[in-house]
């Protein structure tokens, strides 16, 4: 495995682990919302958005592809970041008996941008490749 995959697995597996600990440490914590946010599919939903980052972005053999993954992996783990770590201090405060739904939209919302933004920056790289073959 070159450094672009190990570092396209390690920026994913950053992602996850904000992603699955975020409900699973706000439910640990805040007693109100622990039935709602310590549901299996609640935790295991948080997964989805990963596992298919990695099936699409991991594959590539070419230079430019596993760059293009490894940048995107960078930036879907500034997203869950940006997402993630002002519920875990407390920015957002969650409550309610919606609180999970929070979740689940938001796995939901990650995984379209992340199918469309994949086929923007294959695309691109298609694109160029077409170009500079001259077809």
């Amino acid at each position: 495995m070159d450094a672009n995959r190990r570092r396209t697995v390690g920026l994913l597996l950053a992602g996850l682990l904000l992603a699955v600990g975020t409900p699973g440490l706000v439910g640990l914590v805040r007693p109100g919302v622990r039935f709602y946010l310590l549901q299996p599919p609640i935790l295991l939903w948080q997964a989805i958005p990963y596992l298919l980052a990695g099936a699409l972005w991991l594959p590539f053999r070419s230079p430019p592809g596993t760059t293009i993954g490894r940048r995107l992996a960078g930036l879907l783990l500034l997203t869950a970041g940006l997402l993630h770590v002002p519920m875990l201090i407390g920015i957002f405060p969650l409550g309610g008996d919606m609180v999970g739904m929070v979740f689940v939209y938001a796995t939901i919302l990650t995984t379209l941008a992340i199918v469309v933004t994949t086929l923007i920056a294959y695309g691109v790289l298609y694109l160029g490749r077409r170009k500079r073959a001259g077809t």
